[in-house]
């Protein structure tokens, strides 16, 4: 009976290491699906690293041709930017002569206006001062011609006056 009591306690025993045995290949198990997921996923991070390093250098040399297109396109602007100052301001200067020539042209003709008007004016006055210097010529003439006639009716009273007393 002992033997078979040892028996028992063997088999026991071994059902425990059974149990023992399922749980560590159970956890063997996981750990080996644990590892596959583990092993794939480090190839895809690789492949994604990968990836990632391809985009990283497009995205740089993107990046570097874009910053030597922004640099020419800085030195265009630059340059477009002076010869539109140069343009405009030349525009200006032409504008600003063609204003000084035009502000002559009207001072002159604004000046010829005034001497025309002046001369007219004197050439108007000339005329109504000879007109007036001709009647008062007319007016003297006559004046003249009358005292004349009374100069010579007072000598010829006077010579009646003296020949008849």
């Amino acid at each position: 009976m002992a033997n078979s009591h040892e028996l028992d306690k063997t088999i026991s025993e071994l059902k425990y290491q059974v149990t023992k045995f399922k749980s560590i290949s159970e956890v063997y198990s996981e750990i080996s699906t644990m590892r596959a997921d583990l092993i794939k996923l480090s190839e895809q991070s690789n492949t994604n690293v990968e990836k990632i390093k391809n985009v990283t250098d497009k995205f740089e040399n993107k990046l570097a041709v874009y910053e030597e297109l922004f640099i020419e396109f800085s030195k265009e602007s630059k340059s477009f930017q002076r010869e539109l100052e140069q343009h405009l301001a030349s525009k200006l200067e032409k504008h600003n002569s063609d204003i000084q020539v035009e502000i002559r042209n009207e001072g002159s003709q604004i000046q010829r206006g005034f001497e025309n008007a002046l001369n007219l004016n004197f050439n108007n006055f000339q005329t109504k001062i000879q007109e007036a210097f001709s009647k008062q010529g007319r007016q003297i003439y006559l004046l003249k011609l009358l005292t004349i006639a009374v100069t010579f009716l007072c000598i010829g009273l006077g010579l009646k006056l003296f020949i008849y007393k």
